[in-house]
């Protein structure tokens, strides 16, 4: 097959880059190491993003002209198995990025995270700011975008990494921390249960996975020189007090208990550069996005009430 587009994982981002990208001019190969349903049109391949030499086989066979990874542990899974973490989330970028090289894929986009800025976070960090993570999650995401841009060095492949917020809106409470919180939250809530809710006082960044996936998309296919690094984020922030405002609007018939707890930030991460450069701009509120989760809920049946 000649041309396409390669997306690693199919959790929570990944699926929302393969429903942005299917349907488009260019075939979606998606590789991912658990049988999983891929959305309509996709093509799927089963392999670990550690096996250097399957990975190189799959892009010889698809010859992709783009690459987007997003395989990787995130929130309580990463935390609980932090050796399986590095393993894949450091190891397998490595790998990946290496395939690409060989390979001579032209773009290679990584997902990273607003926790590689780890203490310099609260100010709203632009991409120059120097990357200081606290969290072993964030260390190892910082470690793969070194890798990746080591194993790409002096080849035809140009890396683009993208440092994303906080995501929610993936399907079944998939992906990190905020994700499977505001699940929980929704879930409670359309079953008749009261909700506490738990967020910083002084606001939060909610960034919506489709959202996240459509500056995904414009980094791998749009952007003619992309940046090396580019952050992608909501552009605003949630307080607690918002958050509790929004759930009491969708779920009216329970009780919505606001708890500010510490560990807020000042400003969002600065997307500036995401904005000049790929021609990203954030779409969907906070209030919009969360009933489209609790709609999602709804639909499948996965709550009584």
């Amino acid at each position: 097959m000649t041309g396409s587009i390669v997306v690693t994982g199919c959790g929570g981002l990944g699926s929302a880059v393969i429903a942005r990208l299917a349907g488009g001019a260019l075939p979606v190969v998606v590789i991912d190491n658990a049988e999983r349903e891929h959305p309509a049109g996709a093509i799927g391949e089963r392999c670990d993003v550690r096996d250097r030499a399957a990975v190189t086989t799959l892009l010889r066979r698809y010859r992709p002209v783009a690459v987007v990874h997003t395989a990787g542990l995130v929130g309580d899974a990463a935390k609980a198995q932090p050796a399986l973490a590095e393993s894949v989330n450091v190891g397998g970028t490595a790998t990946v990025a290496a395939a690409c090289a060989d390979t001579g894929v032209p773009r290679l986009v990584i997902t990273s995270s607003l926790a590689v800025y780890g203490t310099r976070l609260a100010a709203g960090p632009a991409e120059d700011a120097p990357p200081a993570p606290r969290s072993h999650y964030g260390r190892t995401k910082l470690a793969a975008e070194l890798v990746a841009a080591t194993a790409v060095q002096d080849s035809s492949t140009a890396l683009v990494a993208m440092r994303l917020a906080g995501l929610y809106g993936g399907r079944d409470g998939q992906g990190g921390w905020m994700n499977a919180g505001l699940d929980a939250m929704l879930r409670a809530g359309a079953a008749g249960h009261d909700i506490d809710c738990a967020a910083p006082a002084t606001g939060r960044e909610h960034l919506h996975v489709d959202d996240a996936a459509d500056a995904v998309r414009l980094a791998a296919l749009r952007a003619a020189d992309p940046p090396v690094v580019v952050n992608v984020g909501a552009g605003r922030l949630d307080s607690v007090w918002e958050l509790a405002a929004v759930l009491r609007e969708l779920l009216p018939a329970v009780t919505v208990r606001a708890r500010p707890e510490p560990g807020g930030v000042d400003r969002p991460l600065d997307i500036t550069l995401a904005s000049r450069v790929l021609g990203y701009r954030p779409l969907i509120g906070l209030a919009a996005g969360l009933r489209r989760m609790l709609e999602r809920l709804r639909a499948s049946s996965q709550v009584t009430r």
